[in-house]
């Protein structure tokens, strides 16, 4: 080979061994930064807004210096996850607000499942103050918002939650 190919394939060499090590490298990665999440969820179902909105800006980070590197591929791959947790929690929460039994002899009050959507909307606007998926939220509030009418007229409280003080 003339000494300008041999050179070229040498780079081509190394190149290709770099590839391979990131790949190995990043393909070990990718299960932990999951078994971490699993994690957080685990302890906390709320763990996955807060991933939601850290996740989505590395993501984006990592995307505008290279969209093809490995950790932009592989942060991508774990926001997947990372939503489909959000997704879990937000169907958990209005779950929750299905199964709330509410006494016939109430009368007047807030009820039980308004009270864990505003708690729920506390924490979640403190998450996702100034956040890129901005836009997630905002569907789930309007499901919560559904569940919260939905649960307080098949109830029967329809009127105790609009004239709740």
């Amino acid at each position: 080979m003339p000494p300008q190919a041999d050179h070229r394939h040498s780079l081509s060499s190394e190149k290709d061994m770099v590839r391979l090590m990131m790949n190995k490298i990043f393909q070990s990665i990718e299960p932990e930064l999951n078994s971490l999440i699993a994690l957080g969820d685990k302890i906390d179902s709320f763990h996955s807004l807060y991933m939601l909105v850290k996740m989505s800006h590395h993501v984006w980070t990592a995307e505008n210096v290279d969209p093809a590197s490995f950790l932009s591929t592989t942060l991508g791959n774990v926001l997947v996850t990372v939503k489909r947790n959000f997704d879990k929690c937000i169907s958990g929460q209005i779950k929750q607000m299905e199964e709330v039994k509410i006494s016939k002899k109430s009368k007047v009050g807030i009820l039980p499942f308004v009270t864990r959507f505003e708690e729920f909307a506390e924490l979640a606007e403190t998450i996702f103050r100034n956040a890129e998926r901005r836009g997630d939220l905002d569907k789930a509030y309007v499901k919560l918002i559904r569940a919260v009418f939905m649960n307080g007229e098949s109830s029967g409280h329809l009127k105790v939650l609009l004239n709740a003080p």
